[in-house]
């Protein structure tokens, strides 16, 4: 688990296995080049909380509050 949390606004999912959902997330892609343009915008900013300096203060932040 935790896939789609972790990819968040800028990807799309599909069921394990499940090969026909591939297929259509793939041809909605491909059908749709602005659906791929929005999900890379959207990556900029969701990956912005995962650089280095972002996830230390959050560690440092609950460290220091006692609190997640």
């Amino acid at each position: 688990g935790g896939l789609a949390e972790a990819i968040g606004p800028c990807g799309l999912t599909f069921p394990n296995g499940d090969t026909r959902a591939l297929a259509g997330v793939l041809s909605r892609l491909l059908a749709d080049p602005s659906e791929c343009d929005r999900l890379g915008q959207n990556a900029i900013s969701h990956l912005a909380q995962f650089r280095p300096q972002r996830v230390a203060q959050a560690y440092l932040e609950v460290l220091e509050t006692g609190r997640g």
